[in-house]
């Protein structure tokens, strides 16, 4: 492989990661502030009952988004794979023998779920009250479905400018409606209505906007193929994401016999969980940027090891700095952010064990977790679904035992702590599966320095108190702290940043 093959690999990754990374900043933002906001908008209207409405619209997104997601992401991935490892075919054809497989599949999932909604309620829950938040939230998932076949055909292309564009509108239009329809007055089921309504809107603009055009040669897709690695990927995709939501969904059902009590901690919880997911809400755009590289090279084992290693090594340099930060200033952190929300948890006296406690559990959990996704997804790449399906399913069996049996005894933390073991296996399970196949996935020795330096940034935050808004410098000269480690561990010199620059401008 020449320097020239890996130079041009790496610009790919950095300037579509910096493309996609921004649009995940974007949404990263926006998601902050509709969480930020609707806390505060449910407090103000409803009193001492907004937590409880924080809690219901936050546990009614960890039941659809994972089936949200797994139409939205697994679309995303079936056509940009067929696409990049398809270069004999025209990538409209290609596009439009995808979307024959996708549309009745989620128009027979949008019945079922409609009919599934109480059992899912009872069962799940533990309370029959959801019931009508999860039909409604049951539409969302046909219109990212239909977006995302644009959006992978985007991916696929690498026209990576557009894919960000939609994503990008996608938050903000969905933040607005969202807090318009909780601002309205309608409490957890106004804001939900506004999500339909703005993922509806989107559905019509990638269409209006991204048209495929038609080749004058017709395409020889298998489409038998194309189901059977649909299939796969929509199941890898489901168990994906609901490796995030067993832990809320534990809290909700199990962390107290009254079911208005579990309300308020599914409340607190739905807060400790989006400021945990900031890092991997932003490092997330790099596996799109990996993926279509994997399937492209699906076939040359030393290209995908060096863009494995080089993505696991951006994964840990944006990642390990933030958790680091996360888990040093967790109360302090979910205080600033959610402060009518803590302010409402003082007055009822419950505990930081189970307003903020479980955010130093997360900050770590999410750490793997980020890990784990990347791992996953580029074992899908390699086009191994069944691989994945088979780790991400026993891993998945294994945080639904013990967030319930933790959660019992140790409440949300304990929720959150079985989730974070589960992960940490499927970690191991997945890292040992690309190392047989390719050999170490990045260097020991990155790991050690990176490790290293985000220690460095826990040992200055226990020197240096800060709460509330001085909790914001204090977070700048943590992040000043990681540079200066990186740096003088020769992690990254100046050589790799200027290389960097030049990158980003297109001149490698």
């Amino acid at each position: 492989m020449s320097a020239a093959t890996d130079d041009g690999a790496e610009t790919t990754v950095v300037r579509g990661g910096l493309l996609l990374m921004l649009a995940k900043l974007v949404h990263t933002i926006a998601g902050f502030g509709l969480f930020f906001f609707l806390a505060a908008i449910f407090q103000r209207a409803m009193g001492e009952d907004g937590t409880a409405a924080f809690g219901i619209y936050g546990t009614l997104l960890v039941i659809i988004n994972p089936l949200n997601m797994m139409f939205a992401q697994g679309t995303m991935q079936l056509v940009s794979r067929t696409v990049a490892s398809r270069p004999d075919l025209d990538p409209a054809d290609v596009f439009r023998a995808c979307a024959r497989v996708q549309l009745p599949l989620v128009l027979g999932f949008l019945a079922l779920f409609q009919l599934a909604a109480p059992l899912i309620a009872e069962s799940f829950l533990n309370d029959a009250s959801y019931t009508p938040g999860l039909r409604i939230g049951g539409a969302i998932p046909l219109f990212y479905a239909v977006r995302c076949l644009y959006q992978g055909y985007c991916n696929g292309t690498r026209r990576f400018r557009e894919q960000s564009w939609i994503d990008m509108g996608s938050s903000i239009l969905r933040m607005v409606l969202v807090l318009g329809g909780a601002a309205a007055g309608f409490g957890a089921l106004g804001a939900l209505l506004g999500f339909v309504a703005a993922a509806l809107i989107m559905m019509v603009v990638a269409m209006v906007w991204i048209r495929p055009l038609a080749s004058k040669n017709v395409a020889h897709i298998e489409l038998r193929e194309l189901f059977s690695f649909q299939g796969k990927v929509l199941a890898v995709t489901l168990v994906t994401f609901f490796l995030m939501s067993l832990d809320q969904v534990a809290v909700k059902a199990l962390a107290h016999t009254d079911m208005a009590v579990t309300d308020r901690l599914a409340g607190y919880f739905t807060g400790n969980q989006k400021i945990a997911q900031i890092p991997w809400g932003i490092i997330s755009a790099l596996v799109w940027v990996l993926f279509p590289l994997m399937a492209e090279n699906s076939g040359d084992k030393p290209r995908q090891l060096a863009t494995m290693r080089h993505g696991f090594r951006l994964v840990l340099l944006l990642l390990v700095p933030v958790c680091a930060v996360l888990f040093s200033t967790a109360h302090e952190t979910y205080g600033l952010v959610f402060a009518s929300t803590a302010r409402r948890a003082v007055e009822a006296g419950d505990p930081l064990s189970v307003v903020s406690g479980p955010l130093q559990v997360l900050s770590i959990g999410y750490l793997i977790y980020g890990l784990l996704i990347v791992a996953s997804m580029l074992i899908t790449a390699q086009g191994r679904a069944g691989t994945t399906l088979l780790i991400m399913g026993g891993t998945l069996g294994l945080c639904r035992v013990l967030t319930t049996w933790l959660v019992v005894d140790h409440g949300p933390v304990g929720a959150a702590a079985g989730n974070a073991m589960g992960w940490a296996v499927g970690l191991a399970a997945a890292g040992a599966v690309l190392v047989r196949s390719h050999g170490a996935i990045v260097s020991g020795a990155s790991v050690v320095r990176i490790v290293l330096a985000g220690v460095a940034v826990w040992a200055v935050a226990q020197l240096v108190p800060g709460s509330g808004l001085m909790l914001l410098p204090r977070d700048a000269l943590l992040g000043l702290t990681y540079g200066a480690a990186i740096l003088l561990l020769r992690e990254v010199d100046l050589a790799e940043l200027k290389g960097l620059a030049q990158a980003v401008k297109g001149r490698r």
